[in-house]
């Protein structure tokens, strides 16, 4: 897998609206619908960017990135919002 991004969001259309988006560049989109999905995708992957939706239910994004930081430091971190 080359340079890898994990998308959070629990809007599926939100994530493959970002995977059209990066199409064209050298990265490949790897998509959770929760926080909770993620944390397992983290240790499968070797992401170089984790973007996360902010308003989730169960765990939101702040509270995910806070995790994501800990875990993988060297992991850089982006938050969307819609609010």
């Amino acid at each position: 897998m080359k340079n890898p991004i994990l998308v959070v969001d629990d809007e599926l259309r939100v994530i493959r609206a970002i995977e059209r988006a990066l199409l064209d560049e050298d990265m490949e989109v790897v998509g959770a619908e929760s926080a909770e999905e993620a944390q397992t995708l983290l240790d499968k992957y070797p992401f170089k960017v984790v973007i996360s939706d902010q308003c989730m239910p169960g765990m939101g994004g702040a509270e995910f990135l806070g995790l994501v930081s800990v875990r993988k430091p060297e992991i850089v971190r982006m938050m969307l919002t819609g609010n």
